[in-house]
């Protein structure tokens, strides 16, 4: 939009009646609020502001001190601990259907006597397994070296932290 010639004075008084409400010099009711304010506004004395000590700046000298950030001398003296325990899982053999759930997952649900003794799992999913010794469950290559009416004794390789594994012994009992 542009201005045309006719709008510019009109520009002009509207802005001179705006600022001409700003220029009253009476300020005595300012005044008295202020100081009816002060009156009945009760004043706490503030502390005065904590005294700043200067900047004194700080020297390092530990120039001749090991470097804190560095390796100590004496840990580079220790052997690195031996990873390879001569346990390994056989991750060459099949796996079996409850080596696919962990043993928090797994209830045993009870046991039959045929051929021997045998444990019911009930896996996650509802599927009840049996099982016996030699059978294998468990996300860690659990193998089952003992069943009984009330438990199932297994031994589980597990990664040993170093890079190697370890044998870890585990058991289930029967769920109520």
């Amino acid at each position: 939009m542009s201005m045309t010639p006719n709008m510019r004075p009109l520009i002009i008084a509207t802005s001179v009646l705006m600022l001409s409400g700003c220029l009253s010099t009476d300020m005595t009711d300012l005044h008295e609020e202020v100081a009816r304010i002060k009156r009945t506004t009760p004043g706490e004395q503030l502390d005065p502001p904590p005294k700043l000590e200067p900047y004194r700046p700080f020297a390092y000298a530990a120039y001749g001190l090991r470097n804190p950030f560095e390796e100590a001398s004496f840990l580079q003296d220790i052997p690195a601990p031996v990873a390879n325990s001569g346990v390994q899982p056989n991750l060459d053999r099949p796996r079996e259907l409850l080596e696919a759930y962990s043993l928090e997952s797994i209830k045993m649900v009870g046991t039959i006597n045929k051929d021997g003794l045998w444990a019911l799992m009930e896996a996650p999913d509802d599927v009840v397994h049996r099982i016996t010794v030699g059978n294998y469950m468990g996300t860690n290559h659990g193998q089952v070296i003992g069943v009984s009416d009330q438990r199932i004794d297994l031994i589980e390789i597990v990664p040993d932290g170093l890079g190697g594994w370890e044998k870890r012994e585990s058991f289930l009992t029967l769920a109520e």
